[in-house]
């Protein structure tokens, strides 16, 4: 998912109602889960996330679709301009240039064998909350929609009056 999609996502994960506004209420509901939820309510909005079709489920297509955005950026950055070839790269991203959705591919089926507690093809949120209780780490799995223990503290206490946001902000343009 690229940050665009992303943000959109997280957005239609606060606004409850679906009207394409979100209330104070709930901003505030979801500012809360976002920075202070239990493991339960943020495991809860992560697979509200990733599920990108708002289906109930997680798909082989929507891991998929998650893996495959989250990786290329990630793995372009790191690679520097021209370099194609074997290694950590190929790994990752397959090494068949005639199929370059090979490597997501794989990894999202690896991904549906570790959360699809059920077998049965999909992963629902029981499953994912299941597979999350066993490893945390599995909660970003599919891509980052957490602020860190750092940032969310930040925030809080910019919020709470204790300390100043750590990002500047653009002064408005006329």
């Amino acid at each position: 998912m690229n940050d665009d999609s992303l943000m959109d996502r997280m957005f239609r994960t606060f606004d409850h109602d679906s009207d394409g506004y979100l209330t104070c209420n709930e901003w505030l509901t979801g500012l809360w889960i976002f920075l202070k939820g239990n493991v339960t309510e943020q495991t809860t909005y992560c697979f509200q996330v990733y599920d990108i079709d708002g289906d109930g489920y997680l798909s082989k297509s929507d891991l998929f679709q998650l893996l495959k955005s989250s990786l290329r950026p990630a793995i372009a950055k790191a690679m520097p301009f021209g370099q194609r070839g074997g290694g950590p790269t190929a790994a990752v991203m397959g090494n068949n240039e005639d199929d370059p959705d090979e490597g997501p591919r794989d990894l999202s089926e690896m991904a549906l064998s570790l959360l699809d507690r059920d077998l049965d093809g999909r992963v629902s949120l029981e499953d994912f909350l299941q597979s999350v209780q066993n490893d945390y780490l599995l909660m970003e799995i599919l891509g980052s929609c957490l602020p860190s223990g750092a940032r969310a503290a930040a925030v809080l206490a910019a919020l709470s009056g204790n300390g100043t946001l750590p990002i500047s902000v653009p002064p408005p343009t006329a």
